[in-house]
């Protein structure tokens, strides 16, 4: 007769021995194993870039990563378990697909934030525009947006849930927003445009023929662009406007441009004195 403790042989408690020990070893070796794969990887990887992405990445994925290496121990042990009831199996294995996938939710979800914090702290003020430091808090919460609708989709599919009316749902009210801020759309993509284009820069004088307007550049924003005319007035124009129309720039490529006048003479005056 084998000797058993809380209804479970020796060998059964050798198998939760050994599983404890491999998961107190990760949690104690983990961390310094995690750091040392994301500093060779990712260094590795943008080494030739003199920048600091990588170490913003390997923040944003450390304790996500730590945590995730503590799961798979976790995982590993529990499957040594050859005593668990199948019920309980498959209740472990959703359990820990559900840890999984939150890891790699908040995994992402921390990258977004980031590597947005690292492009608005060390790309962002280099640039002449301020427009791309106005476009990254729109980014960052249509990322988050698509990531957490994307993850609850994911999600109830696997636990076969019918994700096909929140699809429906979910494009039906994507096309009512999008047709009610057609013209914030226009001007929002017009200004991606002129910031990628960059058919001028704050501080150009320009002249838009299709409105008659021309001045001095102020400020380029998300939906708008100012410019200041010579008599001192500010006027206020939506990028859709500007992407639509002729644009005359006379401070590039170069800052000297010619200014021609008609000049009306009487008939009869000497060519010579006219001159």
């Amino acid at each position: 007769m084998k000797m058993q403790f809380l209804s479970l042989s020796v060998e059964q408690w050798s198998q939760i021995g050994i599983s404890a020990l491999i998961v107190l070893v990760t949690i104690f070796l983990g961390r310094w194993l995690v750091k040392f794969i994301l500093q060779r990887v990712f260094r590795a990887l943008v080494k030739r870039a003199e920048t600091s992405l990588d170490d913003a990445i390997i923040q944003a994925l450390f304790p996500p990563a730590y945590v995730l290496a503590i799961v798979i121990a976790l995982n590993v042990g529990v499957d040594r378990f050859d005593f668990i009831p199948g019920v309980w199996q498959g209740r472990l294995g959703d359990i820990f697909y559900v840890s999984y996938f939150l890891l790699v939710f908040v995994a992402l979800w921390r990258i977004i934030v980031f590597v947005t914090k690292w492009y608005s702290r060390e790309i962002a003020p280099k640039t002449e525009t301020k427009l791309d430091e106005q476009m990254i808090p729109l980014f960052i919460r249509v990322a988050q947006i698509v990531l957490v609708l994307v993850a609850l989709i994911m999600l109830l599919g696997h636990f076969d849930v019918d994700v096909s009316a929140l699809v429906a749902t979910l494009g039906v009210g994507s096309l009512a927003v999008a047709l009610a801020a057609k013209e914030t759309l226009e001007d929002t993509l017009a200004g991606f445009v002129i910031m990628i284009d960059r058919p001028f820069r704050i501080g150009d004088r320009i002249e838009i023929q299709d409105l008659d307007t021309w001045g001095d550049v102020i400020d380029i924003g998300l939906r708008s662009s100012r410019i200041r005319t010579r008599d001192n007035r500010m006027v206020i124009v939506p990028n859709s406007i500007i992407g639509k129309s002729l644009i005359v720039n006379y401070s590039y490529p170069d800052t000297q441009y010619r200014i021609q006048i008609h000049i009306g003479v009487e008939y009869g005056t000497e060519i010579e004195f006219a001159r």
